[in-house]
């Protein structure tokens, strides 16, 4: 098998950076990543896989972080997104579907009263923050150092343009270092209002 080349990348990297912040940003950031060995771009994907814009093939476990559990291009999944894009696609609201997808979800779930919808995960570990913390009446939430837990200035891995202010009330511990966890509780006894310990 012939090693994978990145020539593309490289040209469309060097490109975004002129145009956009770090050329990519967030979590998708090749500055996270080992550089060379990883596609910056993607263009098409089709089932289990995807392909990057140098035409090289991979299989795509994280399911694109997530929401693409029946693989790219299913079928089912096209027909639907045609039928809706057919009534429109962009609405300063919500349809009916909203409404139908969230009885569904909380239908299915036995511990649900309620549905929320995010974009990404970043909005849902910070939803997640904020109903803790209401919850609770405590300002903490304990995080693992060195995982991802989404791209808002209170947990961004790239500090760069945050304040101390932003991430005054996080409290780190090790990722799955269970006596790590138990000091950090300890040294913010009645103030933790939550744990993320999300890891990549």
């Amino acid at each position: 098998m012939e090693p994978y080349r990145f020539n593309r990348t490289e040209e469309l990297f060097a490109r975004a950076k002129k145009v956009i912040p770090s050329g990519i940003y967030g979590h998708q950031t090749p500055t996270m990543l080992v550089m060379g060995s990883y596609p910056y771009f993607f263009s098409r994907g089709e089932g289990s896989h995807v392909w990057d814009v140098d035409g090289n093939e991979y299989i795509d476990y994280m399911c694109s972080y997530g929401p693409i559990v029946l693989g790219h291009k299913h079928p089912k999944v096209e027909e639907a997104v045609r039928k809706q894009a057919e009534s429109g696609n962009c609405f300063n609201g919500p349809t009916e579907a909203w409404v139908r997808l969230a009885e569904r979800l909380v239908g299915v779930t036995p511990f649900a009263d309620w549905t929320v919808f995010a974009k990404n995960g970043s909005d849902v570990c910070t939803w997640a923050t904020l109903v803790a913390r209401h919850a609770t009446g405590r300002p903490k939430i304990a995080v693992a150092t060195g995982s991802y837990h989404g791209a808002h200035a209170w947990c961004t891995p790239l500090a760069a343009g945050t304040t101390p202010e932003d991430r005054a009330n996080v409290v780190n511990f090790k990722y799955n270092e269970l006596a790590d966890l138990e000091r950090a509780l300890e040294e913010n006894r009645g103030q933790v209002a939550g744990v993320n310990s999300i890891a990549v």
